[in-house]
């Protein structure tokens, strides 16, 4: 006869962890990379930007995972992440300016 073990509450996934600490620091910070980072010691801003860029994408299909607070945090467009700089104003070349460069 089988022994029957008692059930063991398991420990919550790393990586779900570390996406709770993640989704605080967006609240805490917003878009302020370098402070996220800091408050996420163990991740460089690599890891952030891309772990920022893979949940951009499941938002798509699951947008219940985020509250609106961080939805909007993450449509703002920031500097560090290659968006708009603020103050600044682009100007588009015609082609024939772009001839004579």
């Amino acid at each position: 006869m089988p022994v029957i073990r008692p059930y063991k509450q398991r420990k919550p996934n790393v990586r779900q962890v570390d996406h709770e600490r993640y989704c605080d620091a967006l609240v805490k910070f917003g878009n302020d990379w370098d402070k996220v980072q800091k408050h996420l010691n163990l991740w460089s801003l690599k890891q952030i930007k891309s772990h920022t860029a893979y949940f951009k994408i499941k938002l798509k299909t699951q947008p219940e995972l985020a509250t609106d607070q961080i939805k909007t945090i993450l449509r703002t467009p920031s500097r560090r992440l290659g968006g708009a700089k603020p103050g600044v104003k682009y100007r588009f070349w015609s082609s024939e300016e772009h001839e004579r460069l």
